[in-house]
């Protein structure tokens, strides 16, 4: 599954040969970031597509699209999340951070965002 913007990129133009994008968040700021891949003859076509792309994260998001995306984003969180070395790093980190932090607050979280 893809975020709305690259399965946009991906599907409205055909020389667009790869899209994704890229999350880093941390305690206190994010990156976040999209690219795109084309042959170079389509250059200035891929870089005004992604800005257009980038300008469209600025229109409202229906309901149900918001509730795919938080989802997703939980689903990644929590496979993420698999393997008991992952999740014992992770409660660690989260408990030097935040103090209490557990997976159940991850979703907690990500179900109290709204489209506003």
């Amino acid at each position: 599954m893809y975020a709305r913007a690259v399965t946009n990129l991906m599907q409205q133009h055909a020389f667009v040969d790869s899209a994704s994008s890229f999350n880093s968040h941390f305690s206190d700021s994010g990156l976040f970031g999209l690219e795109i891949q084309g042959p170079g003859s389509h250059s200035a076509e891929l870089y005004s597509v992604l800005l257009e792309e980038f300008s469209r994260l600025r229109d409202p998001i229906h309901e149900q699209e918001l509730n795919r995306a938080k989802n997703i984003l939980k689903m990644n969180i929590l496979m993420s999340l698999e393997r008991s070395d992952d999740r014992l790093e992770e409660i660690a980190r989260n408990y030097n951070t935040f103090g209490e932090f557990t997976f159940q607050h991850y979703c907690e979280k990500i179900d109290a965002v709204t489209s506003d």
